[in-house]
């Protein structure tokens, strides 16, 4: 009797003190060692990525460097371009542009005939008269032309001439020095009559400039040419000019 309330007694007991079997124990996974070294990185990889991340690094430093130092010679060339282009146009605005005294250039020694100095005397505003002298059925003194005439300072010259425009009253021309005070001038038109083309005209004259520089005169030639070249017209006289300046009134070259 005894015995049986003992036995009784434990298996009231013992579901309360029984240990999980390994059935009803939470399973826990551990990782292998092999698992958590494949997942750490390794000092290899590391040092891999750092080696490369450097190098990319110095590759675009050197990249930025290079267009950096691309632009400056760029812009270099630039500037000698535009000095190079900028400079004789600077230098003929100032004066003379010297001549190279050495090596090979595209130099060329100016003609004789048309060689100038810009502070020759006759260069200037004139306001010339012309005059028939010798010509026959044209009383001597008579204007035959008249107008403002501008000798240039490179050989050139341009008249305005009093003559109606429709027979052309503009001609184009060049001059020489002879000797001091003494120059020659050739000079063309194209002339009209009543709407044709009638030919070139030519003008010629031979000059001597006073000593103050302030007039001059010599004589004339005008011949007048048809489109064949033939002469039509051959008209003589004398010429004399006076100088315009800043301070020259009408009533001075009426």
């Amino acid at each position: 009797m005894i015995q049986k309330g003992l036995e009784t007694e434990r298996e009231r007991i013992a579901p309360k003190c029984s240990i999980w079997s390994n059935v009803d124990r939470p399973k826990v996974r551990l990782r292998s060692p092999e698992q958590v070294y494949a997942t750490r990185p390794s000092a290899s990889r590391s040092n891999s990525l750092a080696s490369s991340d450097r190098r990319n690094l110095i590759k675009t430093k050197r990249t930025t460097l290079m267009k950096t130092k691309s632009g400056m010679v760029i812009a270099s060339l630039a500037m000698i371009i535009v000095a190079a282009m900028l400079g004789p146009v600077a230098s003929a605005g100032c004066g003379k542009v010297d001549k190279p005294e050495t090596g090979a250039s595209l130099w060329q020694e100016p003609s004789r005939q048309t060689e100038s100095d810009d502070g020759d005397p006759i260069v200037g505003f004139w306001r010339v008269n012309l005059v028939s002298k010798d010509n026959p059925g044209i009383p001597d003194g008579t204007v035959l032309d008249a107008g403002y005439s501008q000798w240039h300072s490179d050989g050139t010259e341009i008249l305005n001439s009093s003559r109606a425009p429709e027979t052309q009253s503009f001609c184009l021309g060049v001059w020489k020095k002879i000797t001091p005070f003494h120059y020659r001038l050739n000079h063309f038109a194209i002339s009209w009559a009543n709407g044709n083309l009638l030919g070139p005209g030519n003008i010629r004259e031979n000059v001597i400039l006073s000593h103050d520089g302030n007039s001059f005169t010599g004589t004339f030639t005008v011949d007048q040419y048809d489109q064949a070249g033939h002469i039509l017209v051959h008209l003589v006289g004398q010429i004399e000019g006076k100088r315009i300046t800043v301070d020259t009134s009408v009533t001075d070259v009426l």
